[in-house]
């Protein structure tokens, strides 16, 4: 039989090291945007030409889905122009 070796009583050993997942998003997230910063137009381009449905799903993730507003007082709203 296999010895259980999660959670055990007593064991000081809980887990990752405190800060390592958010060490590796940090890295994750810089090297994205890395490589974006050097190919994302290229590649966007290439998906959009061979992928549509890959470039549309892609656009659409960029939308949020449920937009939940709890507000008092003026609003102020202005149109903006993103075509150039």
């Amino acid at each position: 039989m296999a010895k259980d070796t999660r959670f055990q009583k007593g064991s000081t050993s809980n887990g990752r090291p405190k800060g390592a997942r958010n060490k590796f998003s940090q890295a994750f997230i810089r090297d994205v945007a890395k490589s974006w910063a050097e190919h994302g137009t290229e590649t966007l381009e290439k998906l959009r030409e061979k992928r549509p449905d890959a470039y549309v799903k892609t656009a659409s993730a960029l939308i949020p889905k449920d937009l939940d507003i709890n507000h008092s007082g003026n609003i102020n709203i202005s149109v903006v122009d993103y075509e150039e």
